[in-house]
């Protein structure tokens, strides 16, 4: 019996160091964990703090660059606004040339309303195509401006005015119009051969 109580004993003895032994590695192994865990954590840290220091590098070189592009495009347009100090007048020029388009295709179609209304030829509507081209020269059309000429020299639908006709006829001249030039060389002619007379 001593025999298989010491075999017990032993037996005990050993399961119990075995449990011990396995806790000890279970123990070392979480421990190895840890550390490794707490590595990887201080590993990851750096690498954060790394990363922090390369974006504040970036902005700031940024930063840089974009203070430079903004001196470069400041200094472009100071060269540009020595270049084009005339670009208001410009922009003023091209409105005003816009305006006067649309102030004459406005003449235009007044005048080609009239020119339809002459065509229909009834002494009612000639006056109304008339008072379109008065409207239409008055919106610097030169055609509309010429009819309203003839129809000054002759008298037709409007009082007759041959000083102020002619004074049209010179002004149409100032402007391009061929046919008063035309009309002013041929009251020149006029003139001429009166004076030599």
């Amino acid at each position: 019996m001593k025999l298989l109580s010491l075999l017990i004993e032993t037996l005990i003895i050993l399961g119990v160091t075995i449990k011990n032994i396995e806790a000890e590695r279970h123990n070392k192994k979480q421990k190895q964990r840890n550390v490794t865990i707490q590595i990887s954590v201080n590993e990851i840290k750096q690498f954060l703090s790394h990363i922090l220091e390369r974006r504040k590098l970036v902005k700031v070189m940024n930063k840089r660059e974009n203070l430079l592009e903004k001196k470069k495009s400041q200094h472009k347009l100071r060269i540009k606004g020595i270049q084009n100090k005339d670009l208001p007048k410009r922009s003023q020029n091209y409105l005003k040339k816009q305006a006067k388009k649309n102030i004459t295709d406005e003449g235009d179609q007044l005048f080609k309303l009239g020119i339809k209304i002459l065509q229909q030829s009834k002494s009612q509507k000639q006056k109304e195509a008339y008072t379109l081209f008065a409207k239409a020269a008055d919106n610097g059309n030169l055609k509309a401006m010429e009819k309203m000429a003839d129809a000054l020299l002759f008298g037709n639908f409007v009082m007759q005015n041959i000083t102020a006709a002619i004074q049209l006829y010179e002004s149409l001249a100032k402007e391009g119009s061929y046919k008063a030039q035309n009309v002013s060389f041929l009251k020149n002619l006029i003139l001429n051969s009166y004076i030599l007379k």
